[in-house]
């Protein structure tokens, strides 16, 4: 995850998988400037970045609507908590 992740509590970061073409497991954590950041098969970056990235490389197939998914629970269920 890096230097830059801020675990201080359960709402600080999910887990997910397997996930995605390459059945890997998603990782989507707060980084201490608030950040929600995405790790996920070879994809490390912030998670409207991952977003852009789905959309470019998966759009609507069960990849992408997968991706979208995770997307749409974890700003559900962590975003919130970043606020």
């Amino acid at each position: 995850m890096g230097d830059k992740a801020s675990i201080r509590s359960s709402f600080d970061i999910i887990s997910i998988g397997p996930i995605g073409r390459g059945s890997e497991y998603a990782t989507i954590y707060r980084r201490d400037d608030n950040i929600m950041m995405v790790t996920c098969d070879y994809f490390n970056g912030a998670i409207d970045e991952f977003h852009s990235k789905v959309e470019k490389t998966h759009g609507h197939t069960k990849h992408g609507v997968s991706y979208k998914a995770l997307i749409d629970f974890a700003k559900a269920s962590l975003w919130t908590a970043f606020e």
